[in-house]
């Protein structure tokens, strides 16, 4: 039960369904208990923010279960861990055997003292060269040490780790490899987890603090607030409070699909709801605390303040509509390393036929012209028809031509583009209505032609040595995995 206290009395409530349990008193007295019930559960998720709230404006603070301290691990042995860990040095000839060389003198220096996460490294390293039955039991033993550990480094907050809970870690090493802090929009509950907590600010301070994240490759920051009234104002300007050196791709927002009703052109749409994302000025110092991020993927609505990102390699982006500001940063913004570019929209299938300035046709030449582009990701049967212009102007070199939501009177300019679209490596079709004629594609693009259900879904197989594949894609980690 949530405890919260001042400094002569204690407030604790817990909610159960309709039912909220509330006990108070003295300080070091059993205190009196009330049990009230409302009509529906949303009503007692509602009483139960809006009393947390008032208990805080009161000055009372919620007493957190303890959590074990972690031992400081020896600076020159993380940051050789860091080090190796960069993608670069990965790339190069013995970068692998650096890396295992400083796991390994990491483990022997945390198992001389005891330490668990030793016996972790000492198991993951071993998962390198077993298979066979002698591999499961390897992961059954590792699955054990962490559900056993990570209440006790995580304290209260340890309970909400899982695939289908408010958080979910990836471990490497006895370390956080990979993060995600909230749940998709509309789905968050955090009452039932009897925490007292009003969002999940206070969860992801502790996680991004939490001296386990040093290593931390990928972070994906969701929907923190139970009732999606808030931005990610409060949660991204405490990215810059420490250093992130191994942070390379950071993913904003997330997205919920609900029923499908008919638009105002009488054809049926999916009702989506997209995490509230806020201003991105926290991120404008990005190169001086996470010097190799490289990859950015941003699912939200709202968004405002877009700063030069010129690090970045990856940039993915899933918004309700293309307004002029998102466009120009878009468009005219420093990309100079940018190698991937994708953008969709949920409120427009086809977000180019507006003509608005800077308009389709201005963004390929530039983009063409002032990047590394080899993956371009555009919607909509308008965007088809500009790329395929374009395309027989210049030559058009890509390693993937990624096409969304394109239906069955896209089929001919995609079988008249063939001839124009010899530099392209891959087209994909994603979340496509091209049903009978699919044949056709096939027959004329054959293996270069293929199909992806899944939004932003990987397409092939990559090479995760490659620094431009690895940073690609969002690992498919399950937690203990």
């Amino acid at each position: 039960m949530p405890r919260y206290e001042n400094d002569e009395r204690f407030w604790e409530i817990e909610r159960e369904g309709r039912r909220l349990r509330i006990r108070s008193g003295r300080i070091g007295e059993p205190g009196e208990q009330i049990i009230r019930s409302e009509h529906f559960e949303a009503e007692a998720m509602r009483e139960f923010d809006e009393r947390i709230a008032a208990k805080i404006e009161q000055g009372f603070r919620p007493v957190e279960q303890p959590r074990e301290e972690i031992a400081a691990v020896e600076p020159k042995l993380a940051n050789a861990v860091i080090d190796a860990l960069d993608p670069l040095d990965l790339a190069q000839p013995g970068g692998p055997e650096r890396l295992r060389t400083a796991w390994s003198v990491l483990g022997d220096w945390l198992s001389s003292r005891g330490d668990v996460r030793g016996e972790l490294i000492v198991i993951d390293e071993t998962l390198a060269y077993v298979d066979g039955p002698g591999r499961a039991r390897l992961y059954d033993s590792r699955n054990r040490l962490l559900t056993r550990w990570i209440p006790r480094w995580f304290g209260e907050y340890g309970k909400l780790d899982g695939p289908d809970r408010p958080i979910n870690f990836a471990w490497d090493h006895g370390f956080i490899a990979a993060a995600r802090v909230g749940t998709e929009p509309n789905r968050l509950d955090l009452s039932r987890w009897r925490l007292g907590l009003r969002d999940l600010v206070p969860v992801l301070d502790t996680v991004l603090s939490h001296p386990l994240a040093l290593p931390m490759q990928q972070l994906r920051i969701a929907e923190l607030d139970p009732r999606s009234r808030r931005d990610l104002a409060r949660a991204l300007p405490l990215l810059q409070l420490s250093p992130r050196r191994a942070l390379i791709r950071l993913e904003l927002g997330g997205i919920s699909r609900g029923r499908w009703v008919r638009d105002e052109t009488g054809n049926l749409r999916q009702q989506v709801d997209l995490v509230k994302i806020g201003s991105l000025a926290p991120l404008a110092l990005a190169n001086m605390w996470a010097p190799r991020l490289a990859a950015l993927r941003i699912v939200g609505s709202e968004l405002r303040v877009f700063p030069p990102l010129p690090q970045l390699k990856v940039l993915e982006l899933q918004v309700p509509l293309l307004d002029e500001e998102l466009r120009r940063w878009i468009i005219e913004a420093p990309w100079p390393s940018l190698e991937r570019l994708w953008i969709r929209c949920t409120n427009n299938q086809d977000p180019w036929a507006s003509g608005d300035e800077p308009n389709l046709d201005a963004a390929l030449e530039i983009l063409t012209e002032t990047t590394r582009l080899r993956e371009l990701g555009l919607q909509g049967r308008t965007a088809l028809e500009r790329v395929l212009e374009f395309a027989r102007a210049s030559p058009l070199v890509l390693a993937e031509l990624r096409l969304f939501d394109l239906g069955d009177g896209a089929v001919d300019s995609l079988i008249e583009a063939h001839d124009h679209f010899d530099g392209v490596g891959r087209v994909v079709l994603e979340d496509t209505q091209i049903g009978g004629r699919w044949s056709e594609l096939r027959r004329r693009y054959g293996a270069r032609i293929q199909r992806c259900d899944e939004t932003f879904g990987v397409v092939g197989q990559r090479d995760g040595n490659d620094l431009r594949e690895s940073i690609f894609d969002a690992p498919g980690w399950k937690a203990g995995g």
